[in-house]
């Protein structure tokens, strides 16, 4: 089946890049792994120049939101990144399979409203995992939201400063990125989640439907808290 136009990369745009471990397997599931998966992409990330500004690590799915400069250019760090993962996880887990899925999927990310929504559906993902709840959402360590809550230096998200050089864009106004943090999360805990415009909804369906949650509870009752 072909890509959908709008799933169609092209240089200078924003995009909403989303990869699953291969089966929807719970390689990403300790502290440990994903820790290693950030020193991952950091690595490459500096090493293709790659602008990501918001990004979230799940039990088996990786989000980012990303500035596709050249899509030459994040083709290839996706590659060697996702290689290196891989790797990784069949070193952990003694393996000599797919680790990570080659398909991936990358809405392109249209205009400022579509952005706050991009933002604020990853740095959910956790809220609707059932991870932890949504007023606590700034709790969860493996996603930027818990950097810029806090004012800290994010291992992987770069400034907006840059979003608004690159697409103009301007996410924090007249306020500084841990403020717009923090003022986005209380607007997202008082919205329902059918408020997300129609094309950030449509991910739900392909990574919260009744199958994956099922999953979900039947790993997580086997082997304990994550």
């Amino acid at each position: 089946m072909s890509r959908a136009r709008k799933d169609i990369l092209y240089n200078n745009c924003l995009a909403h890049i989303t990869f699953k471990c291969h089966n929807s397997e719970f390689y990403f599931h300790s502290d440990a792994v994903k820790d290693e998966i950030i020193k991952i992409v950091a690595k490459y990330k500096k090493k293709y120049r790659i602008p990501i500004y918001d990004w979230v690590f799940m039990f088996s799915h990786r989000y980012y939101l990303v500035y596709v400069e050249d899509v030459e250019r994040l083709s290839a760090f996706m590659k060697a990144a996702n290689c290196q993962i891989a790797k990784f996880i069949n070193e952990v887990f003694n393996k000599t399979v797919q680790a990570i899925q080659d398909r991936y999927r990358s809405p392109i990310i249209e205009n400022e409203t579509y952005v706050i929504n991009t933002i604020g559906y990853i740095w959910l993902n956790p809220v609707r995992a059932g991870m932890v709840k949504i007023e606590d959402a700034h709790e969860y360590k493996y996603c930027s939201l818990f950097y810029r809550y806090r004012g800290l230096r994010d291992p992987i998200a770069d400034p907006y400063d840059s979003l608004r050089e690159n697409i103009g864009v301007d996410i924090p106004a007249t306020h500084s990125e841990q403020r717009f943090a923090r003022d986005h999360l209380n607007a997202l805990i008082s919205r329902e989640l059918s408020d997300f415009c129609p094309e950030i909804m449509e991910h739900i369906h392909s990574v919260g439907t009744p199958e994956f949650i099922r999953q979900r509870h039947t790993w997580r009752s086997s082997v304990g808290p994550p």
